[in-house]
């Protein structure tokens, strides 16, 4: 079997941490926790509207990628597909195997980069986003 398909997924965790040696799971209270269950492999916190605040991706395995804008409370909402992180130009999810961020020398755009795995090759996507 070639990837995830098939398999069950798992919720994704945010974890607070309380300062007395111990973590909160606040991933619901967050909104980050990923009801579908997608297969999540790798995530990264980064500005990516140049807001100050820090948002958070999540490369997800053949099915689309998390973006999470930060609202400023503690919790964070869902522009996956409004900011078109979440499919390919053609409208598919692809099999992302890790993430990097990057600044650009503009102060209004980040770069996202998520790396999908192919049976011979590495290809790179890049999706920019600009405030």
């Amino acid at each position: 079997m070639c990837g995830p398909r098939g398999l069950p997924g798992e919720s994704d965790h945010l974890f607070h941490n309380s300062g007395d040696g111990t973590f909160t799971d606040v991933s619901k209270k967050a909104a980050v926790d990923d009801p579908q269950g997608y297969y999540g492999l790798a995530s990264v916190f980064v500005d990516v509207d140049d807001d100050g605040w820090l948002d958070l991706v999540v490369a997800n395995d053949s099915v689309p990628r998390s973006l999470y804008h930060n609202l400023r409370n503690g919790t964070f909402e869902d522009a996956s597909y409004l900011s078109g992180f979440a499919l390919t130009n053609e409208g598919l999810a692809q099999a992302s195997m890790g993430i990097a961020a990057s600044g650009i020398t503009t102060a209004t755009a980040k770069s996202i980069s998520a790396l999908q795995r192919f049976p011979t090759t590495i290809r790179r996507s890049t999706e920019m986003m600009a405030t």
